[in-house]
């Protein structure tokens, strides 16, 4: 576990929630984007972004990932599959198991979305100067980098 810095204060803490809250709440807002709209696209995108990484993950392997029941994750996929973004396919070796494999419109569909959120992120850092920028990447960097040691057992 991180251990807890004594300059930390609950009251930042605090405030660096709230407001990273206002900012996605106002950037939502003004992109017309309701919370339902956010839910279902945030988990369409990362259940097609592992789908595409996998390469060839039966549906358990999707809903166990994502810690989901089998039954939300074949409705969940049965929507993508609808829109024509991921296709189902049988296990060669058994039958009963069911392979999803993104589709080129599923691709295409990823790259939209990058590019749509690459753009709210332009025009939300265009508000501040570069070299605030700079200072927000590089702590985003230390906690990554510490996250990822913690995650590793503090090697």
């Amino acid at each position: 576990m991180l251990t807890n810095s004594p300059s930390v204060q609950a009251s930042d803490i605090n405030e660096l929630m709230a407001t990273t809250r206002q900012i996605f709440r106002i950037l939502n807002k003004r992109n017309g984007v309701s919370l339902e709209d956010r839910v279902a696209t945030i988990l369409q995108r990362e259940v097609l972004r592992y789908i595409e990484e996998s390469k060839n993950a039966s549906m358990g392997e999707i809903a166990e990932h994502f810690r989901m029941s089998l039954s939300s994750m074949t409705q969940l996929i049965g929507r993508l599959a609808k829109s024509g973004f991921v296709a189902r396919r049988n296990d060669a070796n058994d039958r009963r198991i069911v392979r999803i494999a993104i589709t080129d419109k599923g691709r295409q569909e990823m790259v939209r979305l990058a590019e749509k959120r690459r753009e709210k992120f332009r025009k939300m850092f265009s508000l501040v100067p570069a070299s605030d920028l700079r200072t927000l990447l590089r702590i985003h960097r230390e906690i990554v980098q510490k996250l990822v040691i913690e995650e590793r057992g503090g090697i």
